[in-house]
């Protein structure tokens, strides 16, 4: 349920299926997995039952209480091992799951000849590599004029992400979150 609630919060399923499918063989060794599937049906109908009235929020809950069924009915993936230079010491043997999330992750980069759409993608990507979430999408909020600056190319994405991180809205960002952690324990 933690990684659900991560995910609807970022508004990133992803999140489920990287984390899910490696939980599968800890749950499998500590109770059935027919069972765990039959109490995640019944976690989902009652956190459905909390927004009957809200159509909306409906319809996440679902969509991404519906992923995790999907990833945890899937099949849990041979696990992979970190390659390393050397080929008598290799690395650490990792879930595949999380070597196939490392592995897909897109490169972004703002160069001038990019379209508004692919340069809003760019400055997204910056937010959730900062932030850990799409504040655009999670919170509502930009910093508009930085924003307009880098897609303009009035300054480099290096400095943009400079800029982002010494403002008074993550500083406040931030305040808040370890607030919030520190209230909920």
């Amino acid at each position: 349920m933690r990684y659900a609630t991560y995910a609807i919060v970022a508004g990133d399923p992803s999140i489920i299926a990287v984390n899910t499918r490696g939980l599968r063989e800890i749950i499998e060794n500590a109770c059935s997995g027919e069972a765990t599937l039959v109490a995640l049906q019944e976690i989902k109908a009652a956190s459905l039952s909390y927004f009957r009235k809200d159509a909306e929020a409906t319809d996440i809950v679902s969509q991404y209480m519906d992923v995790l069924l999907t990833e945890f009915k899937g099949a849990t993936p041979s696990a992979k091992v970190r390659q390393r230079p050397s080929s008598d010491q290799q690395g650490l043997q990792l879930p595949q799951i999380y070597f196939n999330a490392a592995e897909r992750r897109p490169k972004f980069v703002m160069k001038p000849g990019l379209s508004a759409t692919e340069k809003n993608e760019v400055v997204k990507a910056a937010y959730r590599q900062i932030f850990e979430r799409d504040i655009t999408r999670a919170y509502s909020l930009s910093i508009s004029d930085l924003e307009s600056k880098v897609k303009n190319g009035d300054i480099s994405m290096k400095e943009f992400v400079r800029r982002l991180t010494k403002s008074p809205f993550t500083k406040n960002s931030f305040t808040n979150l370890l607030l919030t952690a520190v209230l909920l324990n």
